[in-house]
């Protein structure tokens, strides 16, 4: 029987929440039925795609001609493109081509342009219904489509399918348990992309003032790189923060934490929260996306209504300073994440669709 061939696309050179995604989709695949490789950017995501054994065709850049050249190379039947400028990208390159794959447009995120006209949900209004599937990561994240995206109707295989970690994996990677306080300070810490979605700007913006009031006595770790950094890290002198840099293995730090904060202006199902919760590392997060469908205040982690960073860093300087809270949130973040969010259902659902696509008849949407 001929191997079905999905091409994954994304367009960071790192290991974020949706390049883990796409990675284990790719590891998880049964190879006696599928072929799988993942495209992308090159950078540090390569070491980590070699040592799960993905195949992985590094480009030089995100564009319709490197793209074209990596499908040229693979020829696949069905790209599998990560969030909106991965999937236009994917089909721009494939438009032209005599077997044309189908494309899936994965969304992982809740634009804020999607909320008023302009070029770029102009844009996505064009392409999107051209897709052969679409999948949102959250019910949150289809409904702010709904409500937003005029065209939402017209998008072909609409369908969500939640973002998913897998505890057991992530405790191994974690080991057990590294970094000691260095003060007996609580730990708090954030893991992900140094950019504008997450909000870090505004979050050391309401620390400084809130610090010229009153003491906030814990440490504060960011790992992760981005754009923003030398920004970030030229606003936060003199208030303790600690930049700890790109790390291939983030778990080690996610269990060592006391607390994970996620001050992002938009998301949409973070996997950074699936993983630090299975950990039990309790999260303290904007209420954006679908983080209020993980969250439930109070019990297994915080929430803050999105875009009040004073909010936060009061909630913040509450959590921190009562030990015992911590201990008992903790405990039910680790249980909530069993319950629910197992790898073992995605995997099987994603094969289910590679191989309803390839059954189709006819040329791609």
């Amino acid at each position: 029987m001929k191997k079905v061939k999905v091409m994954h696309v994304l367009g960071s050179r790192n290991l974020w929440g949706a390049e883990k995604i796409a990675s284990e989709i790719c590891n998880g695949m049964p190879r006696s039925e599928f072929e799988m490789v993942y495209v992308s950017p090159d950078g540090p995501i390569r070491k980590v795609l070699e040592g799960m054994g993905v195949n992985y065709v590094p480009i030089d850049r995100m564009t319709p001609r490197s793209i074209g050249a990596a499908m040229k190379q693979f020829n696949p039947d069905i790209i599998h493109a990560h969030d909106n400028k991965a999937s236009l990208l994917s089909y721009l390159s494939s438009v032209f081509r005599r077997n044309r794959p189908y494309i899936i447009s994965h969304i992982h995120n809740s634009y804020p342009y999607l909320r008023r006209f302009g070029l770029r949900r102009m844009i996505d209004s064009v392409f999107r219904p051209r897709y052969s599937i679409n999948i949102f990561c959250s019910e949150p994240i289809s409904k702010y489509y709904e409500q937003y995206a005029p065209y939402f109707y017209k998008l072909h295989g609409r369908m969500v399918m939640e973002n998913f970690t897998d505890a057991e994996t992530n405790r191994a990677k974690a080991g057990s348990g590294v970094m000691p306080l260095a003060d007996g300070k609580p730990r708090v810490g954030f893991v992900g992309r140094l950019e504008y979605q997450k909000g870090l700007d505004a979050f050391f913006a309401a620390l400084a003032d809130y610090r010229k009031r009153k003491n906030l006595d814990a440490d504060i770790h960011i790992v992760g790189t981005g754009s923003m950094k030398d920004y970030l890290v030229g606003m936060t002198e003199g208030l303790g923060v600690r930049f700890e840099g790109y790390c291939e293995n983030p778990f080690e730090w996610m269990q060592s934490f006391n607390l994970l904060i996620l001050p992002s202006r938009y998301e949409g199902l973070p996997l950074t929260i699936l993983e630090a919760m299975s950990l039990g590392t309790p999260v303290l997060a904007m209420s954006t996306g679908s983080i209020g469908e993980i969250i439930e205040d109070g019990k297994n982690g915080w929430i803050v209504k999105n875009g009040d960073y004073e909010g936060f860093i009061r909630k913040l300087d509450y959590i921190v300073s009562n030990r015992k809270i911590l201990d008992e949130v903790s405990r039910e973040a680790s249980r909530s994440m069993e319950e629910r969010f197992g790898k073992r259902n995605y995997i099987e659902g994603i094969k289910e669709m590679y191989k309803e696509l390839y059954n189709r008849k006819g040329i791609p949407t």
